[in-house]
């Protein structure tokens, strides 16, 4: 099994809309933006760039929406077909990277500390930041894919498939 430290998840949908519809109900329902594009207001349910059977999106509701980038590729096959990638927002990967990088070079900077103390050191901030990544980042991004996904399926009637 593989060491997964960002949630990245592939699901499959069917919608009683066509490609075209769903297009259109996300284009009317998403402001036009950069994913970053969070501290802006809106009353729009998703925030992202809308494609030709292309979508990459997150939830514009407040606080923990940000976490959960949704990118989908709608077929069109009747029924319509959406598979729809839930991934961790790679703002957030790079934080937590440097900040996890940061500490530890910290930890390895500081004078007047023992080699083997500062491993052991090391190694507790290590099990804390994995378990912060476990507890926080898998909470916060739940969340945000929860609101998402629910918008999403009562926006374009979708249904889960696999």
């Amino acid at each position: 099994m593989a060491l997964n430290l960002f949630p990245n998840e592939t699901s499959i949908f069917e919608s009683e809309y066509t490609s075209s519809e769903i297009v259109q109900h996300l284009k009317e329902n998403t402001l036009e933006g950069t994913l970053s594009s969070t501290a802006h207001k809106t009353n729009k349910m998703f925030i992202g760039e809308i494609e030709t059977y292309r979508f990459k999106i997150i939830s514009s509701y407040p606080k923990t929406a940000m976490f959960c980038v949704f990118e989908g590729k709608i077929e069109e096959s009747i029924p319509t077909q959406i598979t729809i990638t839930k991934k961790f927002h790679m703002t957030f990967k790079w934080l937590f990277a440097l900040w996890f990088v940061g500490l530890l070079a910290v930890i390895f900077i500081t004078p007047n500390k023992a080699p083997d103390q500062k491993i052991k050191e090391a190694i507790m901030f290590a099990v804390v930041a994995f378990t912060i990544r476990y507890l926080v980042i898998k909470m916060l991004f739940r969340k945000s894919e929860e609101n998402g996904i629910e918008a999403l399926e009562n926006l374009l009637k979708l249904k889960e498939v696999l």
